[in-house]
């Protein structure tokens, strides 16, 4: 019963109150529609970040690594005074040629 006194039992009493009833239920079928498709994506863009913060740890140990604990002098000078006579160009080569 409404304040205008009218009892309303069935839809066809007040088919533009029922329309607009569905409308809402439409419109917030849609609302939680929307929010489970946000909830994923949130859950997404975490497992995205986490994902670059482990990446970004992984470069980090690498230059580490290549800065502080490097072997590239060490190996060019064996290759250039152990190695170097048999080197492609080299100057030991060219002579052992002439």
């Amino acid at each position: 019963m409404l304040t205008t006194g009218s009892n309303l039992q069935k839809p066809s009493d007040n088919p533009v109150g029922a329309t607009r009833v569905l409308s809402l239920e439409s419109q917030q079928a849609g609302i939680a529609r929307n929010l489970d498709t946000i909830s994923s994506a949130q859950a997404f863009l975490d497992s995205g970040a986490s994902s670059l913060i482990e990446i970004s740890g992984v470069i980090t140990r690498i230059r580490e690594e290549g800065l502080h604990h490097s072997r590239a002098m060490e190996t060019l000078r064996h290759l250039t005074e152990e190695i170097g006579p048999r080197l492609t160009g080299s100057p030991q080569m060219k002579q052992a040629g002439e």
